[in-house]
């Protein structure tokens, strides 16, 4: 079971990035920066990417945090979402890498997978890569962007 203050699986995957698929190393996800994978356990298609750009924003301010959404959708499916979005509404819709777990390998070394299926969640690793917060629910919570970036940005800034 994955603890606080536990070295964060390094977990190399498949990744949509502004409707590109790309392979995406942990090192490169995680950069030495805090950072905070948003676990979605529904389609998402139906996440709302205000939230996602406003909890992106939140953290490009003096470069505190990088945020990355593991779902559990296949690639193709999400990067024609992706791309429907950016030639509907331009560039940087998303604004973050969605880390495609089909096969709930990342949910299950992060501890929201259940035998009814992936979690909706996050969890914070901290720039030296531990882990320093798990939240999951098992249905759809509503969250605080403002709350969300206080904390990662707190875990950020205290470097601990």
């Amino acid at each position: 079971m994955l603890r606080i203050g536990d070295p964060a699986p390094q977990c190399d995957a498949t990744a949509v990035v502004e409707g590109e698929i790309v392979q995406l190393g942990w090192r490169r996800l995680h950069e030495g920066q805090t950072l905070m994978l948003l676990f979605e356990s529904i389609d998402v298609r139906n996440c709302r990417c205000s939230f996602l750009r406003a909890l992106r924003d939140a953290g490009s301010e003096g470069r505190r945090f990088k945020l990355a959404v593991v779902c559990t959708n296949d690639a193709i499916e999400v990067s024609r979402w992706m791309r429907g979005l950016i030639a509907e509404r331009g560039p940087g819709q998303v604004g973050v890498p969605v880390v495609i777990d089909a096969d709930n390998q990342i949910a299950s070394r992060y501890g929201l997978l259940t035998d009814n299926g992936p979690l909706q969640g996050h969890v914070i690793v901290d720039a030296d890569g531990r882990v320093r917060s798990i939240a999951a629910n098992a249905f759809r919570v509503g969250v605080s962007v403002h709350e969300l970036a206080r904390s990662i940005a707190s875990i950020a800034d205290r470097g601990d």
